[in-house]
């Protein structure tokens, strides 16, 4: 009998460390893989921060086109809610939508200007 109590105790902490590694993967931060554009390599998108605070400008963050939802780009917010539009008067980004400017020098168009990106298509800031 001791035997199964132990085994099951050993069942019950490698799935307790599973659950805890699919809800960090999916709430904490996501390890994203830069393949072009920029330099190429590993970066940890921070999904938490977002569900506490909104994006900061010139904070550097991973985004999902809404064009294309599947592709990831990297990025720096260059414009926040309600801000007038750089060289357009009396226009403004729309509430809940920020500009971001792209942020991969290997990139045609870095540099560029985006937006309005919705915020929920701005998944949250990398590291490094």
């Amino acid at each position: 009998m001791p035997r199964w109590s132990l085994i099951l105790r050993r069942l019950r902490e490698i799935v307790l460390g599973a659950a805890l590694a699919v809800l960090a993967w999916n709430f904490v931060c996501t390890p994203l893989r830069l393949s072009s554009g920029g330099p190429i390599g590993w970066r940890i998108v921070d999904r938490l921060s977002y569900r506490l605070r909104e994006p900061r400008m010139g904070e550097r963050v991973a985004f999902r086109q809404p064009e294309r939802p599947q592709r990831i780009r990297i990025g720096r917010i260059a414009g926040l809610p309600m801000q007038p539009l750089s060289g357009e008067t009396g226009r403004a980004i729309p509430p809940a939508h920020y500009s971001i400017s792209l942020d991969a020098a290997g990139e045609a168009g870095h540099g560029r200007l985006l937006g309005p990106i919705p915020r929920l298509y701005i998944l949250g800031p990398i590291w490094p």
